[in-house]
């Protein structure tokens, strides 16, 4: 992919004009169990990452998931984003009134609707070799798949676009 390829694809999934400048790039290296382990959803409105792996991964060191056609149900995305939010305004116990990123996830396994989320999407599990460029609108449920093998790690390049957190700005 040429950076105005890449630029293409990611405004194509967060349905903006992403900015070389809004870029964000990171170098990743990923083993065992973590925040992006559970099926969550990064933000309500479509936004876009991209994944380059580094090395060939399998269903043993964790490939990207992703809930096929989740980020089109705006209805159970607002439902899941709306126990969220609840979750964190009436069970926050902060001194500092500070929230972590796994915080702002708007995660699955919390909401009353999550058997039915993982009964109505079609799992894509993106085991690909190394070299593979993996772009996803990740208002849709995703997670970093599960490893039976913690000792095999995935590294990666990661491509985001800044956007910020609505959660964020309400606290």
């Amino acid at each position: 992919f040429s950076n105005d390829k890449l630029l293409d694809q990611l405004t194509f999934f967060s349905g903006t004009k992403v900015k070389k400048e809004e870029i964000e790039i990171a170098i990743s290296k990923d083993r065992g169990w973590n925040s992006n382990s559970d099926w969550h959803t990064d933000c309500y409105c479509h936004t876009a990452k991209a994944f380059l792996y580094l090395n060939d991964i399998d269903k043993n060191n964790s490939p990207f998931c992703f809930l096929k056609g989740s980020h089109k149900d705006i209805n159970i995305r607002y439902k899941v984003q709306k126990e969220s939010l609840m979750n964190l305004i009436f069970n926050q116990n902060k001194t500092d009134n500070k929230l972590s990123d796994p915080e702002l996830y708007l995660l699955v396994k919390e909401s009353t609707i999550k058997d039915k989320i993982y009964n109505k999407y079609e799992l894509l599990e993106c085991a690909y070799p190394a070299g593979s460029l993996i772009a996803a609108d990740t208002s849709g449920f995703h997670r970093k798949g599960k490893s039976n093998n913690s000792s095999n790690e995935r590294f990666m390049i990661n491509v985001t676009f800044h956007r910020g957190s609505m959660i964020k700005k309400l606290f």
